[in-house]
């Protein structure tokens, strides 16, 4: 039998989109990638990881917005521990820069979950300071972070972090 359908929706294709979609939810429930290939019937973890990837560029379904949701509460979820622990080191503490490198990487998850993912070259001139580096840097991802947010969408957890970022004291002074 010949099928006659529209473009994309023969039953072979129909069926890897489910699956896809089966995967997307497995993961959002918490699934590593090599469970979700063995459970689902992928080749490999790489396989199921490429399926989730293609729904999620889609974005067909509730399911991707919702585990976008959920990783973005985990990433604010690790952004506030990672805060929490930042203020009960010691300023001289030889673990607050690598705590920092984790804060901002989170940072940086967070903006790849939202689609920011631009490369930019920085140069930074003898001149400027890494604070204030740092800062701009800051500013630059929370307004990217707030424009894919959209004007209606409130953003307390960036709100808040954006105030503490501000009353840290800065080293320099």
């Amino acid at each position: 039998m010949t099928w006659t359908g529209r473009p994309g929706t023969r039953p072979q294709q129909l069926a890897d989109r489910d699956r896809a979609v089966r995967a997307l939810d497995l993961r959002r429930d918490g699934l590593q990638w090599q469970q979700i290939a063995d459970e689902l019937g992928y080749h490999d973890d790489a396989t199921a990881y490429r399926a989730v990837k293609r729904v999620l560029d889609r974005v067909e379904s509730e399911s991707a917005t919702e585990y976008r949701a959920v990783m973005a509460a985990r990433y604010e979820q690790l952004w506030r521990d990672a805060r929490s622990s930042l203020d009960a080191l010691p300023a001289d503490h030889a673990g607050r820069a690598a705590l920092l490198t984790s804060a901002r990487g989170v940072l940086d998850s967070l903006a790849r979950l939202h689609g920011i993912t631009a490369a930019e070259v920085t140069v930074v001139t003898p001149e400027v300071r890494a604070r204030d580096r740092i800062d701009e840097e800051i500013a630059r991802l929370v307004t990217k972070l707030k424009t894919a947010a959209g004007p209606d969408v409130e953003t307390p957890v960036l709100d808040g972090i954006v105030a503490e970022v501000e009353a840290m004291p800065d080293p320099a002074d």
